[in-house]
């Protein structure tokens, strides 16, 4: 049997989850945004699943509350790098730079973003920098 600790620890992978089949499977972003709100209440102390929360409740944002959706993907980031997560600090890099005004901020970030997709090879991530 899982400790209660775990089960909570796995109930906020488990809808941040549910959260990205509804939003890359089933194209329900209501319901994917459902999920990202149930999982946010399990972050504490998870700052990875704090920034995949916080990156993917700052895409939804991004049509409604600009200004908020900058602020949620810039703290993914933030602590995608403080984990010292490198693949997952650069696709963060790309996604903040791909939202930012036209300047100096975007450029470096989809710079180091660059830099680390060629370092580790990353072709997922290499296409999409190609594209924007």
């Amino acid at each position: 049997m899982v400790n209660t600790a775990r089960q909570s620890d796995l109930a906020g992978w488990g809808r941040f989850w549910l959260g990205a089949l509804a939003d890359n499977v089933a194209k329900d972003p209501a319901s994917a945004a459902e999920h990202y709100a149930a999982a946010a209440v399990h972050t504490p102390g998870d700052h990875l699943l704090e920034s995949y929360v916080a990156r993917h409740q700052g895409f939804h944002l991004l049509r409604s509350d600009h200004a908020e959706a900058v602020t949620l993907l810039r703290r993914s980031y933030v602590l995608r790098s403080a984990l010292g997560a490198r693949p997952q600090t650069a696709a963060a890099a790309a996604a903040l730079a791909d939202v930012l005004p036209a300047g100096r901020e975007g450029r470096d970030l989809r710079e180091a973003a660059l830099l680390t997709a060629r370092d580790l090879e990353l072709s997922w991530l290499l296409a999409h920098l190609r594209r924007s």
